[in-house]
């Protein structure tokens, strides 16, 4: 399955594109993640059963140097790319399954927050996902576009 994936990083700031591509993180500022990442990956939600899942065969950690590393083939797999959520009209590309879209909305005014919402919900697929920020939340009429289940939006 994740041969058939495709997947895109994108940001504003080219600095930041070429930091993402490099895949190292600080490992405490990033222990939620790994929690959350317990909760998936060693957790089967249909029968409860645990599976063993090192974060070794993912990440390369080290507590000493506080980093975290991704490992070189899952770096392989996302198509990076500078994008303004500002001005672009289209994503241009195939409908998503998912949009992460992660404290960027908070920064922008009503109309505009309203304007990306758009533009995230006529390039999602019907019942796809779009998840925003912890303090992040369609406001208005694009809500009506929307299902909120917890912190995901599924698009009706």
């Amino acid at each position: 399955m994740f041969e058939k994936t495709i997947i895109y990083g994108t940001d504003l700031n080219a600095t930041v594109i070429e930091e993402a591509k490099k895949g190292i993180y600080k490992y405490r500022f990033n222990l939620v993640y790994l929690d959350n990442f317990d909760k998936v990956m060693k957790q089967n939600p249909n029968n409860n059963e645990v599976y063993d899942v090192p974060y070794s065969k993912y990440l390369k950690i080290d507590k000493i140097r506080d980093v975290m590393k991704i490992k070189s083939f899952l770096l392989k797999k996302p198509i990076f790319i500078t994008h303004d959520l500002v001005t672009v009209s289209d994503l241009g590309t195939e409908p998503f399954h998912i949009i992460l879209c992660r404290n960027v909305i908070i920064y922008f005014n009503f109309n505009l927050q309203n304007r990306v919402f758009n533009l995230f919900h006529k390039n999602l697929l019907d019942n796809g996902y779009l998840i925003l920020g912890a303090h992040e939340t369609i406001l208005g009429p694009l809500s009506e576009k929307f299902q909120k289940s917890n912190h995901v939006n599924i698009k009706k």
